[in-house]
């Protein structure tokens, strides 16, 4: 007995479909750079011209945070990286915590940001202590 396949959905029929999100409802949160409808592409020409292809699935848009095992902006130890060893040991986080918080210090760390041991969420451009010398001060 095999699966049934998926419905097929009419790339006309996108707007309004309750599984699917354009792109410009989540574009303050993304930088988008889509391909295919222009030039800059592996093929050096628009490729879709006529299609609007900027949408997402449903929950791929929804905003849903990671559980981080700890609050954005949440001044505990929980927050500390630099404990996670012991948070795990103590069941103070979850390795599924611990696993999602490396994921987000690899990507910022493939971009040159780095971390502090404080707080999981909080990633500088450089040398902490370098850029406070020689960069200029923002008042």
């Amino acid at each position: 007995m095999s699966a049934a396949s998926p419905p097929t959905i009419p790339i006309e029929r996108l707007p309004g479909h309750p599984q699917f999100v354009h792109l410009s409802a989540v574009a303050g949160a993304l930088d988008i750079d889509l391909r295919y409808p222009t030039a800059n592409n592996f093929a050096g020409r628009v490729l879709y011209t006529h299609w609007d292809c900027a949408w997402l699935r449903a929950e791929a848009a929804t905003g849903l945070e990671a559980d981080m095992g700890s609050g954005f902006d949440e001044m505990s130890e929980r927050s500390h990286p630099a404990l996670h060893d012991d948070h795990l040991s103590r069941g103070v986080l979850q390795a599924e915590h611990v696993q999602v918080r490396g994921l987000l210090t690899q990507a910022m760390a493939a971009g040159g940001f780095g971390g502090i041991s404080t707080e999981w969420w909080h990633f500088d451009l450089g040398d902490r202590r370098l850029v406070r010398q020689t960069g200029p001060r923002v008042d």
